[in-house]
Order: C-alpha cells, then sequence, then structure tokens
C-alpha cells in the first residue's frame, strides 16, 4: 500500500505529465499562430504590382503614390501622350539599420512617353504593415544608375555623372543619415541639389555693381537665396526671383578635385541681373566643395560677365591643383588660354587677363 506521500508525489507527476501532453498537442497552434504574426519582409512584396510613393524628377514626371502593373505605370499629364514609369530590377539590404531588410529600385520615366529625355530615380523602401513605406530617393537626375546594390548598410550605385551616354560611369557609396542619403565616397558634388537648394551668394561686398547694356542697372545686393530648378527639374541650373527684382542663378558646369582632398569640387557659374531694368545677367565663377552634405565655396576664379567687360569662359577643365580655360578677352571673337593654379589662398591666375586686369579680382 502507498504511503500518503506516496501519493501525493504521485498525483504531481500525473498533472505535469497531463500538461506536457498537452503543450506537446497544442505546440503546432500555437507555432503557426505565432508565424502567422511575423511582420510581412521586403522580399515578401510584389513590388511588380505595388503602390510606391515617388518624388518629382520633373514636371512630365510628378511624384506622389504610383500603382505599378508587371513593373509599368503611367502618368497623364495633359499632353498629348502619357508619362511612363519602368522599373528596374529590385536589391535587397537593411538601408536604414534597424535589422529588417529593405528594398532598393531604379524608376525610369519617359517624360509624355519620348524615350530619349528618360529620366531615371533610385529609390529605398522599407515595409510597414505589410505595404512599402518611402526611406528616400537614392539618387536623382541628372545622375544616371546602370547598377546598384546594398552593402553593409550603404547603397552601391555605379551611374553616369549625367544624362550623356557616352560619360564614363563612376562609383558612389550612399549612407542613409535619418533624413537623407549622403554620399560617402567624396562625389557629393555630382548629387547635390544646386537647381532647388538654399544658398548664400559668395560676394564679400554688401551689393556688386553690375554691368549694363545701354542701362544702369542696381548693384546686386549679397543676399542668401532659395533656388528653383529653372527650365527643368533634373539639371543643376536653379533660379530665383526675389521681391526686390533682382534674379538670382546658378548653374555648375565643370567637376574636378581642384584642392587635392580627394573630394570632387565644381565650378558654379553664379550670375544676377536687375529686373527693373534692360541687361544681361552678370555672373562671376567659384569653385564649391560639399561637406557635411552643404555646399561650401572653396576659391573665387573669374567673372564671365561684369563691370570688367564679356570675359566669358568656355574649355573648363578641373584638374588635381588647377584650373584651365578659355576665356574671351572682351569679344567672344578673341579668346586666351588661362591657367589658375591652387594655393594656400585659392586659386590664382598664372597670367592676367589682357586689358583685364581686375576680372579676377572677387567681386
Amino acid at each position: 500500500m502507498l504511503t500518503r506521500t506516496q501519493r501525493r508525489f504521485g498525483r504531481a507527476a500525473l498533472r505535469a505529465a497531463v500538461i506536457g501532453m498537452a503543450a506537446t498537442a497544442l505546440g503546432g497552434g500555437i507555432a503557426t499562430t505565432a508565424n502567422a504574426a511575423e511582420p510581412t519582409g521586403a522580399r515578401d512584396v510584389d513590388w511588380s504590382n505595388a503602390s510606391l510613393e515617388l518624388t518629382e524628377i520633373d514636371s512630365r514626371c510628378p511624384g506622389g503614390p504610383l500603382t505599378f502593373a508587371t513593373g509599368y505605370a503611367e502618368v497623364d499629364t495633359g499632353a498629348r501622350f502619357p508619362s511612363q514609369f519602368f522599373q528596374g530590377v529590385v536589391k535587397y539590404g537593411d538601408v536604414n539599420r534597424d535589422g529588417r531588410e529593405d528594398a532598393v529600385l531604379s524608376i525610369t520615366c519617359n517624360p509624355n512617353s519620348n524615350e530619349t529625355a528618360a529620366l531615371t530615380a533610385t529609390y529605398a523602401y522599407s515595409v510597414e504593415n505589410g505595404a512599402p513605406a518611402l526611406i528616400g530617393a537614392v539618387t536623382v537626375p541628372p545622375v544616371t544608375p546602370e547598377s546598384y546594390e546594398v552593402r553593409g548598410g550603404t547603397v552601391a550605385v555605379k551611374a553616369r555623372p549625367d544624362r550623356d551616354a557616352a560619360s564614363k560611369p563612376l562609383n558612389f557609396r550612399f549612407r542613409w543619415d535619418g533624413k537623407a542619403f549622403q554620399e560617402r565616397s567624396g562625389k557629393a558634388a555630382y548629387v547635390y541639389s544646386w537647381g532647388t537648394e538654399q544658398l548664400a551668394m559668395p560676394f564679400k561686398a554688401d551689393a556688386v555693381p553690375m554691368r549694363g547694356d545701354g542701362s544702369e542697372p542696381r548693384p546686386c545686393p549679397k543676399a542668401t537665396v532659395d533656388f528653383d530648378n529653372y527650365g527643368d527639374h533634373y539639371s543643376r541650373r536653379g533660379e530665383v526671383h526675389t521681391a526686390a527684382d533682382f534674379v538670382y542663378g546658378i548653374n555648375v558646369t565643370a567637376f574636378g578635385d581642384v584642392n587635392r582632398d580627394g573630394v570632387t569640387d565644381a565650378l558654379v557659374e553664379i550670375s544676377c541681373f536687375d529686373g527693373t531694368v534692360f541687361n544681361q545677367p552678370n555672373s562671376w565663377n567659384y569653385v564649391y566643395t560639399i561637406k557635411n552634405g552643404k555646399a561650401v565655396p572653396l576659391s573665387y576664379l573669374t567673372a564671365s560677365e561684369s563691370v570688367h567687360g564679356s570675359t566669358g569662359i568656355r574649355a573648363v577643365t578641373l584638374a588635381p591643383g588647377k584650373v584651365t580655360l578659355k576665356q574671351d578677352v572682351g569679344t567672344s571673337d578673341v579668346q586666351a588660354d588661362r591657367t589658375f593654379r591652387w594655393t594656400h589662398a585659392g586659386l590664382k591666375a598664372q597670367q592676367p587677363l589682357p586689358g583685364y586686369p581686375n576680372v579676377d579680382v572677387a567681386p
């Protein structure tokens, strides 16, 4: 006969066995429920048939949500033909470094079905509540991506620096900083939004005198302006018309590592004209670099059109330690070959422009 103590332990063992069998029986159901609750991953999304948020890269290639069907979508812009959108290959990786895979893909827009004017941007998307959520645009025109992949939290993009199919592709590396993708290989000048950013005019004087054609324009005041893309939404040009009726312009014309620091610099033409009188824009050329995501002037170069005269520049080359160019000597019919060397004080001309000794003096 079992003692009281033996009977008590026997009942405890029986209860443990029953609980164990119940847990085993329910185990499959519990696991199924847990799996069903797992969030949708980037590889679970049917990207070719998804609704994706885009940024505007042209008035004919608008931003906003766009629903694709088998990787294709179109938008009626009111023109004779719709704008066409085509998806590129989807690549996966943790772009925003939250521990989950994201998706990176290119989207090409043919404005009003014009293939020769095609514009391509690269986008990164996370997945929120089972649906694509835009992280940000990795590249936008005029940079044209040819291939891309995610490597260790960065997006590596091989791209042409402009829309010229003959231009040599460059290797870019982008990293998400919580607000935007920043280029991390020293080539940020190519992808900076020159035509839409806020920029302080780099003039030394509070107001710069300007040359007029039979008129007397007001001096152009030093100001900080917000540029808008001029003429298109994918170039490196911008313009703004101020309340005081001055028109400022910006145009990036060349790239190169001028000061030998391993970072690509840009030749930037700044222009201004008085909107109250008839006169051509006066323009001055500066070399800029990109630091911490902002455009910073490195050095003044020379004037193209100013109170000193008509001294336009062309055939500009930015090379390590120097800038070479051809410059008009008061007229486009006469030009001089010029070289500017990088010094501790910035760019210095090796020889003055004949008859225009002050054209290289910063305004």
